[in-house]
């Protein structure tokens, strides 16, 4: 991969589309290309935080473990950012991210090389934090969206646990801390 080919990939990605074409070389300047094989996990629930990822090729699984049960949160693909919640809140992983497809390649950014980013005051970093802030509102929108959906269409039972679960979401709104 060459620096004039590939840095353009942060350019297309999901957070990308504000960025020049000098910022975006900088963040890829900042990456370290990477190759996992199916299965394979660019992190585990629980691990420490060091990195975030641009995924380049192939799908990754963001998958979730509850009492001995490993439920699919999502499935992210190309352009697609990955291990970026733990950029914002500094705790371990929520979650595992395990290569869905037989193969995937990400450019990995490792925390210390962004803050690195961050305390020279550079553009590409301040421009990627607000575009992962509207990443994560627009998931929040969606998570939303849902949520009104379940409870207009909850039965009986079920009323319960959504009711619950709106009004973790208010507290979570709310409050932001626990």
């Amino acid at each position: 991969m060459t620096t004039e080919v590939n840095h353009r990939l942060w350019m297309t990605s999901v957070i990308g589309k504000e960025l020049t074409d000098g910022e975006a070389r900088e963040l890829y300047m900042a990456s370290k290309r990477e190759a996992y094989k199916k299965d394979e996990t660019l992190f585990r629930e629980g691990d420490e935080a060091v990195a975030f990822f641009l995924i380049v090729s192939g799908d990754i699984d963001i998958e979730k473990s509850s009492g001995g049960t490993v439920t699919q949160i999502a499935q992210l693909g190309t352009g697609s950012i990955v291990g970026e919640m733990s950029l914002l809140t500094h705790e371990k992983r929520g979650a595992c991210a395990r290569v869905a497809t037989d193969e995937a390649v990400v450019l990995r950014v490792d925390w210390r090389d962004f803050e690195r980013l961050l305390a020279d005051d550079r553009a590409a970093a301040y421009k990627m934090m607000v575009a992962l802030a509207r990443l994560l509102a627009g998931r929040l929108k969606r998570i939303n969206l849902k949520v009104a959906d379940l409870m207009a269409s909850s039965g009986p039972g079920e009323g319960q646990k959504l009711e619950e679960f709106a009004d973790f979401k208010q507290k979570l709104m709310r409050d932001w801390s626990f």
